[in-house]
């Protein structure tokens, strides 16, 4: 999910602002009011140079009905008003779920019930109020919130952050397909180290990536609400992946929560996991298994199953996804698995370490390793760390804090709520 707040004055006609919401990554931030374009002065327009890392329009604007997964949108209460600010956010309606005969949007927690403030019924907007100026009008409803896995804050355990929304008829595409990708597969795919894999995203559009780690256990940054004064909480996530680009374009940024992360095959792609967290280095997911496993118990009550094309008759063809280098030494990874589970508390606890998971050796590549992500900041808690547990090489990495990929504010601006229309 991502966010932005902005302010304007009012004109000297009387007419109230209005804010032209645009993504992060583009490179113009233009604040506009109220009525034509023609009739602003040149002042009203305001250049930002951001991130060059632009986002494809297809992705955030309004989609004809019925709408295609991997664009804008979210939980419509997803704002806040800190008076004389408003700030909104969007993030990515990933996949489509059936459960009891009835479809399902698949996405995070954190993008369509708030951090678990959300409520059964809350409506669910495409485009997501970031892309619609901060607003949520009525005729662009294509679902309500009908269950959540409650996220673990500052305490416990998670494996998933996800949440579905129903379905409101008509609204969307009942075949699941993506924007950018097409149909996808039905079923789920297992993620192994050198898998390659896609998605489609809100911010970032179709990007392409490579699995580099599993069973990974990170912590990850969320903040209480879409607000510039919101608090920061912290959720530990055990059984992730990651991945990592394959070119020069990140994989992912923030607005790109609840996409859907596929095989990189052509057709029919296997679903792999829900993106929901990462850096500037990297994407960090759930897997799509466990992820229906725990969308059974969501509400209604009932197997949850991915809409899309058979998968599995595809991979008979003998359409394989691709690995960038030989897979990893099954036995010894399951060994590895074996002592990380014994010993993942334990490293997680050293100070300034964001997460621990396994992945290939960097000069045997089918030997696996464990990767400790380590601090940036705090290059020296890898002195902490052993040269290896348990016979199992340990690698070190440093890295920035891992994030939700939700909110991002520009505390240059902001708008007065009566001028988004709330």
């Amino acid at each position: 999910m991502i966010c932005h707040s902005t302010r304007l004055s009012r004109s000297s006609a009387g007419h109230s602002p209005r804010l032209r919401c645009v993504p992060i990554a583009a490179l113009l931030l233009a604040l506009v009011a109220l009525p034509a374009l023609s009739e602003l002065p040149a002042e009203a327009l305001v250049e930002l140079e951001l991130d060059a890392q632009s986002g494809p329009k297809k992705h955030q604007k309004r989609q004809q009905r019925p709408i295609k997964m991997g664009t804008s949108g979210g939980n419509i209460g997803d704002f806040t008003i800190d008076e004389p600010f408003i700030t909104c956010c969007s993030g990515t309606l990933g996949a489509l779920l059936r459960k009891n005969d009835e479809l399902f949007i698949l996405s995070n927690n954190h993008v369509l019930a708030l951090n678990n403030q959300g409520t059964t019924g809350d409506a669910v907007n495409q485009p997501g109020r970031l892309d619609n100026a901060c607003q949520a009008p009525a005729g662009d409803f294509v679902g309500a919130l009908s269950g959540f896995k409650r996220l673990k804050l500052d305490k416990g355990k998670n494996k998933v952050d996800a949440a579905i929304a129903s379905v409101e008829p008509g609204t969307v595409d009942e075949s699941g397909a993506i924007v950018g990708i097409g149909v996808p597969g039905n079923e789920t795919v297992s993620p192994q180290v050198g898998m390659f894999v896609q998605k489609a995203g809100r911010t970032t559009g179709v990007r392409s990536g490579v699995i580099d780690l599993v069973n990974l256990s990170i912590f990850v940054s969320y903040i209480s609400e879409c607000s510039q004064n919101a608090t920061t909480h912290q959720a530990r996530f055990v059984k992730q992946f990651r991945i990592i680009s394959t070119n020069n374009k990140s994989f992912s940024d923030s607005g790109d929560s609840g996409s859907a992360i596929l095989e990189d095959r052509a057709s029919c792609p296997g679903q792999v996991g829900l993106l929901f967290a990462g850096n500037t280095s990297f994407t960090v997911a759930n897997k799509m298994s466990t992820v229906l496993r725990k969308a059974k118990k969501m509400r209604p009550k009932g197997k949850a199953e991915l809409v899309g094309c058979d998968n599995g008759s595809v991979a008979a063809t003998g359409t394989a996804t691709k690995n960038a280098l030989p897979e990893l030494d099954q036995r010894q990874l399951r060994i590895a698995e074996r002592i990380q589970a014994r010993t993942d508390t334990a490293v997680m606890a050293l100070a300034g370490v964001h997460g621990m998971g396994i992945g290939r050796s960097s000069d045997r590549p089918s030997k696996p390793v464990f990767k400790v992500l380590v601090d940036e900041a705090h290059p020296e808690a890898a002195s902490r760390l052993p040269a290896e547990i348990e016979g199992i090489p340990v690698e070190v990495e440093l890295t920035a804090p891992v994030r939700a990929l939700n909110c991002v504010t520009f505390p240059e601006s902001g708008l007065p709520a009566d001028s988004a229309g709330i």
